[in-house]
Parts: C-alpha cells; structure tokens; sequence
C-alpha cells in the first residue's frame, strides 16, 4: 500500500544506554479508504567501546624516561588516559609492552577502553663522568679516580678501566654505578686519565673525557750564592739559608717539613721556618746551628781530666804500701816521679791550647709524607 512511515524516535538520534521503544507511523496515501497505523519494538543500547588512537613509537636508547612522545594515544571520545609503566620510567633495554587505559567521560554510554604497543629501548652509549680525589698532589701521595654512569644506572654491571695516556693504571668493578681506584705511582708531571666502560646489557662500551692530573715535586738547594759551607768558633753559630721550589706547579699542594736528623751532640738547630704550608710558593728557610763552647768540649778531653793525675800520683804512693828495700823503692819513686811530670806538662799544654779544627756533615732533609729531599751542609769547627 502506498503510503509513507515517520519513526519515533527519528533517524540520527543517538539512544543511551538501556532498553528503548521505537514507534513506527504509516500514513497511507489512499486516506480515504485506510487510516494511519503505528507499530513499536523494544531496541537495547549496551555501553560502547571508545576507539583508541596509538602509532607504535619509535626506538628509544636506554636511559630515555618515557614521556608524552610515547604515550601519545587518542579517541575521538572525551575522556583521559592513564599508562604503565607510567610517564618517567627508565625502562631496560629490550623490548616492553606498554598499556594505554582510556576512561571515558560519558561512563554512562561508553565503557573503559585499553590498547597496547611495543616499544623497543636499545643499549645505549653511557656518558661517564671522571672525578680527581685531588689534584695536584704530590708524587707518592695516594689520589683516587671515581669514574660514575648517569644516576639511573645504580644497578649496572660490568668494569671500569683507567688509563693514563695509553698505559691501564688500574681496573675496578662497577658498584652503585661506579668505580674508584687508588694509586701512588704516578711520576711528576701531568697526566692524561681517562675511565672506559666494558658496557653490559644496557650499555655499550664507553669511554670518559680526558681529566687532566698533575703531579708535582719539590726541591730543596741552598740559596743562590749560598755555598753550603760555614765555619765557626766553638760556642758560635752557623747559618745556611735554603730554596724550596715547587715543581710542576706555582705553589706546594701540601705541607713540607723541615729536619736535620744527624745533629751531633751537644749542637742545637733551629729553621725559620720550620714548616711551609700547602699552598706556598717558592720560600727561603734560614737554617741555625747553635754549637757548645770550647771550655766543655776541652775538659772532656784534658788528660788530667781523664785520670791521668790519679794514675800518678798512684806511683809515687805504691812504694810506701809494701816494706820494699830502701834502694829498690827509690829506685820506684824516681821513675813515678817522671811519670807525673810528664802528666802534668801534657795536662797544662791541653788546657791552655785551642781546640784543631773539626769538620761535620749536616744533613737537611725536607719531607711532605713519603716523599723528602735532602742536602749536605758542611760545618767547620775553628
């Protein structure tokens, strides 16, 4: 029959979600001889699934936090994503399946929607960073060299090789994303240390900038027009002035001390000044002996003061301790008699005369730790 339909609801409205009625109307063209009918069915509208719009991303290196370049999905509904792993994860290298929940707006017509890509995260080139203990130092003192991968890599293994130049000084296992190594044995003079990395399954074999080391050295000389000689009177004092120079740098990166370990006895030494402190450049030291006078190193050495009275007059006396014959102990006396002149003439020629020249080697030593230097000061006694 001809005629034409209207629906309730219309063509393009879009239902919610639940059980709905569409009433359909037909209007007949004939109205003269049939009347309009209408007819109805139930229809069920469920939740729909919003789509979700995700490219797989691009290979990242690791050490690469995800950010906003991966997790870039969309829908053409309103709502927002959330993801795992989440946005700032440093994943490990390999290959991850990430997850995009999407949460719709219209919770009542639309349900919770997911999506996933994989992402590759390849090994990446480390940046090492190389870090001095101290620097300068001096030869023999011990330096350290700590060669670190970036923070996030607290869990990475593997070594760490340090060279100076092209000579390996020492290896170390990494540990908290580091490793240290400790050595004395570097010569003075500048030295190129670099750190390189074995790698692991996260990272590629690296290598460190170069970290400039220098090692320094000092020497100890008398001062220019200074001969390292002097003579002096018993009971006078010398002095020697002397250079400490520092060598391979403007200034000493630690303390240097003075010394004379040999002092005869009875010699007092004083320096001026006795330390120089870290930091000092080239300094001149006075050096100060200070020698005892004649008169005590002349009584220790007279004859007389050395028993040679006693054993005299001994002689003269050992006669009268027996009942020898008369002739026999003049005999005795006689010869004692001569013994004691003897003494007493040698005696006197001791206390009256000066005492001969007498030549000492004094060694100055100058030390910082291990390391010390020394000179030979020669001191003559008049």
């Amino acid at each position: 029959m001809a005629g034409t339909f209207s629906y309730s609801p219309a063509a393009g409205t879009v239902l919610t979600e639940g059980s709905h009625t569409i009433t359909a109307t037909f209007t007949p063209t004939d109205t003269t001889d049939y009347a309009s009918a209408t007819s109805s069915v139930s229809i069920s509208v469920t939740q729909a699934t919003p789509a979700i719009i995700w490219s797989a991303p691009a290979s990242i290196a690791y050490g690469t936090a995800l950010s906003a370049t991966q997790l870039n999905a969309s829908s053409t509904v309103a709502g927002t994503f959330s993801y795992s792993p989440a946005a700032g994860t440093v994943l490990t290298a390999g290959n991850h399946t990430i997850t995009a929940t999407f949460t719709p707006t219209d919770t009542t017509d639309y349900t919770t929607a997911t999506a996933t890509v994989t992402l590759n995260v390849i090994p990446a080139i480390p940046v090492i960073t190389l870090l001095t203990s101290a620097n300068p130092v001096f030869m023999t003192y011990a330096v350290s060299f700590t060669a670190s991968l970036p923070p996030y890599a607290s869990t990475q293994t593997g070594t760490m090789a340090f060279f100076d130049g092209a000579t390996q000084i020492g290896v170390a296992t990494i540990a908290g994303g580091s490793a240290t190594i400790t050595t004395t044995g570097l010569a003075a003079g500048a030295h190129s240390i670099t750190a390189a990395y074995s790698g692991d399954s996260n990272y590629g074999p690296g290598s460190s900038s170069t970290l400039t080391e220098n090692i320094q050295d000092f020497t100890l000389t008398f001062a220019e027009g200074a001969s390292g000689t002097a003579s002096v009177p018993a009971g006078g004092r010398a002095e020697y002035r002397l250079v400490i120079t520092p060598v391979g740098g403007a200034t000493l990166p630690a303390g240097v001390t003075l010394a004379v370990p040999n002092v005869p006895a009875g010699m007092a030494t004083i320096f001026s000044p006795a330390t120089l402190a870290a930091g000092s450049g080239t300094a001149t030291v006075t050096l100060e002996v200070t020698l005892p006078e004649a008169s005590a190193v002349e009584r220790s050495r007279g004859p007389l003061g050395g028993g040679a009275l006693p054993v005299a007059l001994g002689l003269i006396l050992l006669p009268f301790a027996g009942g020898m014959s008369r002739r026999r102990a003049g005999l005795t006396r006689l010869v004692a008699v001569a013994a004691l002149s003897a003494a007493l003439a040698v005696g006197m020629m001791g206390c009256g005369a000066k005492l001969s020249a007498e030549n000492f080697s004094l060694t100055v030593t100058a030390a910082s730790g291990s390391l010390s230097h020394s000179v030979t000061a020669q001191l003559t006694v008049k």
